[in-house]
Parts: C-alpha cells; sequence; structure tokens
C-alpha cells in the first residue's frame, strides 16, 4: 500500500514540473494542429516570470491534491486490513444528566 501511495506523490509531483515545458511548447503544438494554426501567433511568447508563477501556483494546488490522495490510500489502506468497522463504531449507551 505505501508503495501505491509513493507512486501518487511521484505522479503528483512530476506533472508540476511539466507545466512550463507544456506552456513553452503550446505554440508548437498548435501550429502543428492545421485548423488551430491561426492560433498559435496569438499565444505570447512564455518568460520565465511566467514559469516561475505557474510552478508556485502548482506547488499549492498539488499540495492539496497530494494531501487528499494520502488520505485516500490511507483510508483504503485501513479497509484492506479490516480495522474499519472498529474506528468508525460508535459506543450505544446513553449519557444522562
Amino acid at each position: 500500500m505505501l508503495y501505491h501511495s509513493f507512486v501518487d506523490a511521484i505522479a503528483v509531483y512530476a506533472a508540476q514540473f511539466l507545466s512550463p515545458l507544456i506552456a513553452y511548447f503550446t505554440p508548437q503544438i498548435i501550429s502543428s494542429i492545421e485548423e488551430a494554426a491561426m492560433f498559435a501567433d496569438l499565444i505570447p511568447e512564455p518568460t520565465s516570470r511566467d514559469a516561475i508563477t505557474q510552478y508556485i501556483s502548482n506547488v499549492t494546488q498539488f499540495g492539496f491534491v497530494l494531501a487528499v490522495l494520502l488520505g485516500m490510500g490511507a483510508v483504503a489502506g485501513e479497509k484492506e486490513r479490516g480495522l474499519t468497522p472498529m474506528i468508525l463504531s460508535k459506543p450505544n449507551f446513553l449519557i444522562s444528566c
């Protein structure tokens, strides 16, 4: 189970490094499509400031995604081990005042 969480974490952090590269190659990708070639000139040339801004926004966004994925992995692991009913059960007693 730890292996799957580790792979999820690697995939999430690898995706954040690809965003500036995709921004850099987007005009070339769009110009390779015949119907969209006229829109390639409308996309401005990315700068290093754009790349840093994208990276910072991705770090914060993927931090939350990573927390959710790791939480899901922990819950799935508890379910596989059979500990979920014990954790999620609540006592059935009445506290009177």
